[in-house]
């Protein structure tokens, strides 16, 4: 049975074609978006029944009823239509119309409907035969008040497809078992496929496997209405075989009974984004190699609140475990030499006034071991021109130390006191708090 649809609603072409999509009895031959198109489809596809709206532009649904009926009197018209009047639906009746359905009442009534009017039976809504006789019925009042509603939701419905079709972001309509309904432009941009491609598809089959668990489990809650939206980072697999990284956001559109209808996705494309994450970790990797080779430690120190962060690198070289520093300048001062402590305060303080600072001093681990340090920094103001923030890196030169000692003891030559010659000198210094 070939089977010509007429509305000027996508949504409602949209509705009928998911109800006929199971059935192999009826071929969807056409699509009409008014009446003036509905007789130029119907003469040039000769259906053999159509589903027509009433309420329509250029020509509504009962004058283009009349007016195929008359070209092609096998053709049977089963109405479509918001209005539940019974005088709509016996004009409709005379105007050649073999059944009529209320559009509330498609997925209950429209199969049934197609049945009866396809055997060249009539079929009432049984919403129209509650209703009974109304002989006050003004079916052209009704039709003129029906086309000005009509433009107001076609207005609103372009703004609405406007709005899905030109986000920057993509978009998604799909399924509860993840087949999608609808896509924007952005959304086939992002995964590489057409829309008509992703129709065979769901969306189970182009996410990473290793992102498909989580996806499903919250959407599987969505399902049982135990959350209504939900937003994650995933990868999918693209049509040219290479994953891209999106950030999604998904709500779930239920009906009157709080059963889900469909998902809705936003979908941004955070490619971009997560390989500079990936750059800038491989760069803080290798950093950190080298730290480790160089014996380096690194530290910010904000001055005004006394949060000091340092690298796991300077808190090995001050003997502690990673997160072992306790991030403050009394928890520092505990690590230093007692002999060192009160040169090592007068540095800072030169430090704050001269901003750069090189220094060495002696740090004792837990272990009571002695290590020596060297320290460069750079101090940094704020808008008025005060200490903010103090960076700098240590480096560990206890190795050198202990072969200077060495040649000195080596040379016989006295051996210097703990005072560090820096300080002697009056050359600033920084330490990492």
């Amino acid at each position: 049975m070939r089977l010509l649809v007429v509305d000027d609603h996508e949504v409602v072409r949209r509705g009928v074609r998911s109800l006929l999509e199971e059935r192999t009895d009826y071929e969807l031959c056409g699509e009409a978006i008014d009446g003036q198109d509905a007789v130029e489809k119907a003469r040039a596809l000769k259906p053999d029944l159509i589903v027509m709206d009433v309420s329509m532009p250029r020509m509504n649904g009962l004058e283009a009823t009349r007016t195929i009926r008359a070209a092609l009197p096998e053709c049977e018209i089963l109405v479509l239509s918001q209005h539940e009047a019974p005088e709509m639906a016996r004009q409709a009746l005379k105007a050649g119309a073999r059944g009529y359905v209320v559009k509330s009442s498609i997925s209950k009534d429209l199969i049934t409907a197609l049945s009866k009017v396809s055997n060249h039976e009539y079929f009432f809504d049984p919403v129209i035969l509650e209703r009974g006789s109304s002989s006050h019925t003004d079916v052209q009042e009704i039709l003129q008040r029906s086309s000005a509603f009509e433009r107001a939701l076609r207005e609103s419905e372009q703004l609405y497809r406007s709005t899905f079709e030109l986000a920057a972001v993509g978009v998604a309509h799909t399924s509860p078992d993840g087949h999608w309904l609808r896509v924007n432009r952005k959304y086939c941009e992002i995964v590489g496929y057409s829309e008509q491609e992703l129709h065979n598809l769901t969306f189970q089959n182009i996410t990473h496997p290793d992102d498909l668990g989580a996806d499903l489990a919250q959407a599987e809650k969505i399902t049982r209405g135990e959350i209504d939206t939900y937003s994650m980072e995933k990868r999918y697999i693209r049509k040219d075989g290479k994953p891209i990284w999106v950030n999604m956001t998904i709500s779930g559109v239920r009906d009157a009974d709080r059963k889900l209808k469909y998902f809705i996705a936003v979908v941004e494309d955070i490619q971009a984004r997560k390989q500079s994450e990936d750059a800038l970790r491989l760069s803080e990797a290798r950093l950190r190699l080298a730290q480790q080779v160089a014996r380096i430690g690194a530290f910010d120190w904000d001055i005004k609140s006394d949060v000091n962060y340092w690298t796991p690198e300077l808190e090995s070289m001050y003997g502690l475990p990673i997160g072992g520093f306790g991030g403050t300048q009394e928890a520092f001062e505990r690590l230093i030499h007692p002999e060192d402590l009160q040169s090592v305060r007068k540095a800072v303080d030169k430090a704050m006034r001269d901003g750069d600072c090189e220094a060495e001093w002696r740090v004792i681990w837990p272990d009571g071991s002695v290590h020596w340090l060297l320290g460069r920094a750079s101090v940094f103001p704020d808008e008025q021109g005060k200490p903010e923030r103090m960076v700098g890196i240590n480096i560990d030169i206890t190795e050198r130390r202990k072969s200077e000692q060495k040649q000195i003891v080596d040379r016989g030559e006295p051996r210097r006191n703990s005072t560090l010659p820096e300080l002697a000198t009056g050359h600033s210094m920084n330490y990492g708090r």
